[in-house]
């Protein structure tokens, strides 16, 4: 085997691994949490790179201290309309949501008021951290709280951006180094 072939071979070799090991490092996980957003009512609610949106019907969502720690709520505790919001990245990437405190902070009220979180209903689940795995690249989470008397709440969401994964550094030079050695065999051959 020549010199120049013995180059083409490494450097495809090299190459391939280096494609095959180009895998992306996933972006920190971050908790949105409403410790430091203002209480009250809102349409609209900023959180980092995230935005809480008022969907529309019923009562407005609101942020309140509940047990020490400020949440997301139903805002009226006196009526079953209820509140609804979608979390989504201000740029509208996509992103997932690994987990969250759901679930009542009181007594566990009539069956006819709700929380749903991405479709799974926390009726009669106590204030809790809840893990999830189905809720990966997505581009908006639907939040449904239907309450009497404040009894339900969400608080530290658990999220990561998918919009943030980036080429290992490793798996560049890698692919590089096996481009560099194609092309010098390349040019030998010439």
């Amino acid at each position: 085997m020549k010199l120049s072939q013995l180059a083409r071979a490494v450097g495809f070799a090299a190459a391939c691994a280096g494609l095959a090991s180009a895998s992306t490092a996933n972006a920190s996980s971050v908790v949105l949490t409403f410790d430091s957003a203002p209480l009250g009512n809102f349409t609209s609610l900023t959180l980092g790179d995230y935005r809480l949106d008022y969907i529309g019907y019923g009562d407005l969502p609101a942020i309140q201290n509940v047990g020490g720690s400020s949440r997301l709520i139903d805002s009226n505790n006196g009526n079953v309309y209820g509140a609804g919001v979608t979390l989504s990245r201000i740029d509208g990437g996509a992103f997932s949501v690994s987990g969250y405190d759901a679930g009542s902070i009181g007594t566990f009220p009539s069956s006819a008021y709700y929380m749903d979180v991405g479709g799974i209903d926390y009726r009669k689940t106590a204030f809790a951290p809840q893990t999830r795995s189905d809720l990966e690249n997505i581009t908006a989470l639907s939040i449904s709280l239907v309450s009497r008397g404040n009894n339900y709440a969400v608080d530290n969401i658990v999220v990561s951006s998918s919009a943030n994964n980036v080429p290992e550094p490793a798996s560049l030079a890698l692919l590089s180094l096996g481009l560099l050695g194609l092309g010098l065999g390349r040019r030998r051959k010439s």
